[in-house]
């Protein structure tokens, strides 16, 4: 038997209310004639995310990036600090449950990165980038259900996109605790803290 999962939103009005749909459907496999192909089209609408591998070049790069990034403690802001402390490489914003990056040479990183995952995205020219880390979990809105996520640290997003890889996610994903990840979105995509 092969089963195909259907999202409710493909199922006919008169279907019930369940999140999800069976259609089943009879294949022996051991005689080809009447063998059915795989839909990979289904599978990806099926799954609220896509992993790639990123490129050899974007790699280098995103590693570059994680080593720029120092280890975040309570109180690390660099807003309010003096000249010579706002001269650091990377600059430090505390948010609630978090910490944001920034700085020019992290911009000009984050602009050679973005161009290598341009050549195999749909990221667009208007997109913004966020360079974040997570204290504690930390649900992600996705209001227009489509950004892009890049871990910078292991066991970032509980084995839907790992290190060396980047996602296309298509809903609100939660982000594990001590998560060191770059968020790529679209105009006016919020981050909400979870409750």
């Amino acid at each position: 038997m092969l089963f195909l999962l259907l999202q409710q939103d493909e199922l006919p009005p008169s279907s019930s209310p369940s999140s999800a749909h069976l259609d089943l459907r009879a294949a022996n496999c051991l005689n080809p004639k009447n063998h059915i192909p795989k839909r990979p089209e289904m599978s990806l609408q099926c799954r609220p995310y896509t992993t790639f591998a990123v490129s050899p070049n974007a790699e280098h790069i995103r590693k570059q990036i994680k080593k720029m990034l120092p280890v975040p403690r309570t109180g690390d802001s660099t807003e309010g600090k003096s000249e010579q402390a706002q001269k650091s490489p990377i600059k430090i914003v505390q948010v609630a449950g978090g910490v944001f990056y920034g700085g020019t040479d992290l911009q000009e990183k984050m602009t050679d990165l973005i161009k290598q995952i341009t050549k195999i995205s749909s990221i667009g020219k208007d997109w913004r980038y966020l360079v974040c880390y997570f204290h504690g979990c930390k649900r992600i809105e996705n209001e227009r259900c489509h950004m892009y996520l890049i871990p910078l640290s292991p066991n970032s997003t509980s084995g839907t996109v790992e290190e060396r890889q980047a996602a296309y996610i298509k809903n609100k994903p939660m982000l594990n605790p001590g998560t060191s990840i770059i968020i790529l979105l679209p105009p006016a995509i919020q981050i909400q803290q979870s409750e």
